[in-house]
Order: structure tokens, then C-alpha cells, then sequence
């Protein structure tokens, strides 16, 4: 079994970036920059950033470092 492909056919990418766009506009009700997006370089970070900018949705990347690694 592919785990990429357990819902209903979607990949967890395609799943991640339709749920980035159905709660944009909450997110934009909160915030009008869009998202708040806490980026610290690692690779949890990275695979987020990629994930909102392949969905297009409105966001702002702040750089945080964090001391838990």
C-alpha cells in the first residue's frame, strides 16, 4: 500500500495544500497578510514552505529560531 495515496487516491501533498486553501480565508479574517508562517530553516520548515507557496494561498514567512534541537 502507498501511504501517499490512502485518502481517496490524494497524495498527503494534495491533501495538505486543499486544507492551506479551504482555511485561507480564516486565516485572512484573522490576519489580512494571510497566513503566519514561523520558519526556522529546518526541514519541517522547508516542507511547510513549500507546501504554501505550491498552494498559492496568502501568506508571510517570519524567520524563528528555535532552541529545541
Amino acid at each position: 500500500m502507498n501511504l501517499n495515496k490512502m485518502l481517496c487516491g490524494k497524495s498527503l501533498e494534495d491533501i495538505a495544500i486543499e486544507r492551506l486553501k479551504t482555511f485561507e480565508d480564516s486565516a485572512i479574517a484573522k490576519n489580512p497578510k494571510g497566513y503566519y508562517l514561523a520558519y526556522s530553516g529546518g526541514k519541517d520548515s522547508d516542507t511547510i514552505l513549500d507546501l504554501v507557496r505550491r498552494s498559492g494561498v496568502k501568506y508571510e514567512a517570519h524567520y524563528h529560531v528555535t532552541t529545541c534541537d
